[in-house]
């Protein structure tokens, strides 16, 4: 009884998930695992953990249960609680070869990349195939702005963020900002940002304008005959972020973009609001789902902005 009790204090188990964090900070070392030797009849392993304050000189130990569910088998238990000599014991289970298999998926989930800053491109997809119009119907994308608000210490993961609080003010790093790492107790830690050549506003512009072209209208750039006579339309960036949400099973990485249209002649003159969401579930945050998360936020969002233009030559432009 005493024993739940200690691997149940609130206290122990955000010193435990601040060891984990401290092995997503030096990912590059070796966590090694051994077979411990029989305890009660039981088989177990241990993985050593690093020392963190106040306990300078101790191994940490390490507390969680975790039910594992196979086909056609007994739900087994992995038991990791702190055993005689402060290290990690996992035990309850029957065969060696299913323990070792779970003890490298527990270090390669602890072990990651939190603590370092991606980069990453999310080019542009293909524009579908537009219907053919009555006449062309010209558009300009006048200005997209990028009007994010980033705090240093936000309360939300949802808010904007960087690790250095001197590059709040550079839009040179905030412009390519996507994303905040997150270790397993939530705390932020690494930036993920876009290529150097490339910001949130050209991933926006490029969103919409697969969108328009999806609606029937022709985009032009500065200098096409069309440009003058051609409806403008403005895009303002509210918000455009990923971030993550730790749980017991799996991790929930989310995107969000809010976006506000103006045009005069395709809207009338309202402003039109548009949200993007897309939200996945998986075992490891790896740069390959932080990416995936985004472009299916960004398709999301040419969705959503597809479905509030109206089509070409139906009474817009």
């Amino acid at each position: 009884m005493a024993r739940r009790t200690k691997a149940q204090d609130p206290a122990l188990l955000r010193h435990l998930l601040r060891a984990r964090d401290r092995i997503d900070a030096a990912s590059h070392e070796e966590w090694p695992t051994e077979v411990a030797a029989p305890e009660h009849g039981r088989r177990g392993i241990a993985v050593s953990l690093p020392a963190l304050p106040p306990i300078q000189s101790e191994r940490i130990p390490l507390s969680m249960l975790i039910r594992i569910k196979r086909a056609g088998a007994r739900g087994a238990l992995i038991d990791l609680h702190p055993n005689k000599n402060k290290e990690v014991s996992m035990q309850g289970f029957a065969s060696r070869g299913l323990v070792a298999a779970c003890a490298a998926a527990v270090i390669l989930a602890l072990g990651g990349c939190a603590a370092t800053r991606s980069t990453f491109d999310l080019p542009a997809s293909k524009a579908a195939p537009a219907p053919e119009a009555q006449a062309p119907v010209y558009v300009k994308l006048v200005d997209v702005t990028d009007k994010r608000v980033f705090e240093a210490k936000p309360s939300n993961p949802s808010t904007p963020s960087l690790g250095k609080p001197e590059e709040l003010k550079d839009p040179a790093i905030t412009a390519r900002a996507v994303a905040r790492k997150r270790g397993g107790f939530g705390n932020a830690m690494a930036d993920i940002l876009l290529p150097p050549d490339r910001t949130v506003a050209q991933v926006v512009r490029e969103a919409v304008t697969e969108a328009l072209s999806q609606r029937g209208y022709t985009v032009v750039q500065v200098g096409a005959p069309q440009y003058g006579d051609a409806a403008a339309l403005d895009v303002d960036i509210s918000q455009f972020w990923t971030w993550l949400t730790p749980g017991f099973w799996t991790l929930s990485l989310e995107n969000v973009s809010v976006l506000v249209l103006r045009s005069p002649r395709i809207f009338s003159g309202r402003e039109q609001y548009v949200r993007g969401y897309a939200i996945v579930n998986t075992m490891a945050a790896t740069d390959e789902e932080w990416k995936r998360t985004m472009q299916l936020g960004v398709k999301d969002l040419v969705d959503k902005v597809k479905a509030t233009l109206p089509q070409a030559n139906a009474g817009g432009g």
